[in-house]
């Protein structure tokens, strides 16, 4: 079902109102830039980002959220920190990874330089994996069930990806 502007209005209503009563709920100011982003105000919402972050430095998904606000300005290296603040607070942040990854290989095209990814190897073991391992949210954070190391490989290979345990030619 897609969401329509009322049901936008009326979350950023009750966001509002949560704020007017609760000036410091991070939660609520987190949300709060989220939909400020997804409607192209990005600076309102850095500033809700970093009001949440006053409050608690420790909530992964504000960091994460802002990493995406950030390569969405294309601030590559300031959305590169912000993901490693969320993996710094939650290690098997799958999506935070994933988004040092895609700001990578950005920045890097920004530049003309080879791209650096990060790849899951094996998507068969990525996969049984993300089902095992489902995020739900409460109100401490964002956390994992029974989380386990993912095998990842960084390489600096235009784009492609060395095998584990294989290094690359470089020649």
């Amino acid at each position: 079902m897609p969401i329509t502007r009322w049901a936008v209005r009326e979350a950023l209503q009750f966001f509002d109102q949560s704020l007017a009563i609760n000036p410091g709920l991070h939660e609520a100011l987190t949300y709060k830039g989220l939909i400020s982003s997804n409607f192209g105000k990005h600076l309102e919402a850095l500033a809700l980002y970093d009001r949440a972050l006053a409050v608690n430095a420790s909530y992964a998904k504000t960091w994460y959220i802002k990493g995406l606000t950030l390569a969405i300005l294309e601030q590559y290296d300031d959305a590169i920190r912000s993901y490693e603040q969320a993996l710094a607070i939650e290690p098997k942040h799958v999506d935070a990874l994933a988004g040092i990854s895609m700001a990578m290989k950005k920045r890097e095209r920004a530049k003309g330089s080879p791209s650096i990814s990060v790849q899951v190897h094996g998507e068969d073991t990525y996969r049984r994996w993300r089902r095992q391992h489902e995020m739900f949210s409460c109100s401490s954070g964002h956390n994992l069930r029974g989380a386990q190391k993912i095998p990842v490989i960084l390489s600096a290979s235009y784009g492609k990806t060395a095998p584990v345990g294989q290094e690359r030619n470089r020649h």
